[in-house]
């Protein structure tokens, strides 16, 4: 017997609510078991999206302080600028000294002579060649390029090392002019061709000024430099010649602990530590009523405490007295946020400045441990990413399994359709045959009675 759509009109029962109940009873504790199974693994999975977040907006502030370069640890004073400037590295001493410029290291120059028809002048084929100190590069002329476009070509050759070419016209007439950025003493530019038609504007041409080293005196020591920049004149310290100075006119230098500095990056640090550790908390708070996504997730409540052992344990390359945190006056407090003395810190940078450095930007510091620790738990391979591909795995296993409940609900609800369709004829059949016995006994009875 085919299915009923309209289950009950043989029998008069409400056959459809019947199925639907059995079919719904047969739904409801799986699907109420998906659901819940379902909301946990999605909870879970946003507490471990915004648990990496956290922890990758604290490697971010961490990031700051893995190096001695991050701290900027020395400050410059000059006592007049525009002669020289003064960078120290990050093994600078502190220390003062006085500069003075004696004379610039400079580039030679070339002038041509007068050029007759002027920056249109044309000369022929062939190739000019360039040297300095060492440096090459050639550039093709074609006999129809003009002057112009020959120091067009010039400036911007290949590999052209520091030759700029210009043109000057004079009341006497058109020039061509080169001048070389390589300075020291016998760094001249040579410029040769392949074509004595290019002459005039190569071989030809006049030294006007001569490559020269330049000096410097360091407290009343002469150095002698190649170039302007002097790395090695003060160890750690670069300075940088500009203008030359009047006979027995010096600029003061004075280098300096950045201690502001340094005592400003520890006090990011501390803000940085706190706001993660308060984000952390709210993702595993099991206060009722303000439970977090990570409530019950004993990984997440690790990860704090390992973060906690890494950042306030204490660091074997520097001495004791500056190997931790609560040594320099950074302390934890009753809720696990960390405190700062700043007193404390003040009296700790003006006897252990480098160390303090040290404290998070060595090898083994506060920074870097705590940053290769939150890569092993953020990273393509790390833990929390792993969980987050098993949950995604789980969220997709129970889609299946929703898909799987959605066919044997169809099944059953066709099978008792099937049963309920049978059902209905038979009673539909026992209806009419109790109908066809009634009427007789109806028939019977008033022909007795007659």
């Amino acid at each position: 017997m085919g299915l009923i759509s309209a289950a009950g009109s043989g029998s008069g029962l409400d056959v459809d609510s019947i199925i639907k109940a059995l079919v719904n009873a047969e739904r409801a504790p799986v699907e109420q078991r998906l659901n819940r199974q379902e909301a946990q693994t999605t909870t879970t999975l946003t507490g471990i999206g915004s648990l990496s977040s956290i922890l990758g907006t604290l490697k971010t502030a961490l990031q700051k302080l893995d190096s001695a370069s991050d701290f900027k640890l020395r400050t410059t004073s000059l006592s007049q600028s525009g002669y020289v400037t003064v960078t120290p590295g990050e093994t600078a001493s502190s220390t003062s000294f006085s500069v003075e410029v004696v004379s610039l290291a400079t580039g030679s120059k070339l002038e041509s002579g007068v050029i007759a028809g002027g920056s249109s002048a044309t000369f022929g084929d062939g190739s000019l060649d360039f040297s300095a100190g060492g440096n090459t590069f050639s550039v093709a002329v074609s006999a129809t390029d003009t002057l112009t476009q020959i120091r067009n070509k010039i400036n911007n050759a290949t590999g052209n090392f520091g030759v700029t070419a210009t043109i000057t016209t004079t009341d006497a007439g058109t020039k061509l002019v080169f001048n070389s950025k390589i300075t020291g003493t016998g760094k001249d530019l040579v410029v040769t061709n392949t074509n004595a038609a290019l002459n005039s504007i190569s071989t030809g041409m006049s030294s006007t000024q001569a490559a020269a080293n330049g000096q410097i005196k360091i407290n009343g020591n002469v150095v002698t430099g190649t170039s302007n920049t002097y790395s090695t004149a003060v160890e750690g310290i670069t300075i940088t010649a500009l203008k030359t100075n009047t006979a027995a006119e010096t600029t003061e230098v004075t280098i300096a602990e950045d201690k502001s500095a340094v005592k400003k990056a520890v006090e990011e640090f501390v803000k940085a530590y706190n706001s993660a550790f308060s984000e952390i908390s709210k993702l595993t708070s099991n206060v009722k009523g303000a439970e977090g996504p990570l409530a019950a997730d004993s990984s997440a409540r690790s990860i704090t405490q390992r973060l906690r052992n890494l950042l306030t344990g204490s660091v074997s390359s520097v001495d004791s007295e500056f190997g931790s945190l609560a040594a320099i006056g950074v302390t934890t407090s009753r809720t696990g946020t960390l405190e700062l003395n700043s007193s404390k810190l003040d009296t700790a940078l003006s006897s252990g400045f480098d160390k303090i450095v040290s404290l998070f930007s060595a090898t083994d510091g506060l920074a870097q441990r705590t940053i290769s620790y939150i890569d092993s738990q953020t990273g393509s391979n790390g833990a929390l990413q792993s969980r987050t591909t098993t949950l995604n795995q789980d969220l997709q296993r129970i889609a299946g399994q929703r898909d799987s409940l959605s066919l044997r609900l169809e099944k059953i609800e066709t099978r008792l359709r099937a049963q309920y369709g049978a059902l209905d004829a038979l009673v539909a059949q026992f209806n009419g045959t109790s109908t066809f016995i009634s009427q007789n006994l109806a028939s019977m009875s008033t022909g007795s009675k007659k």
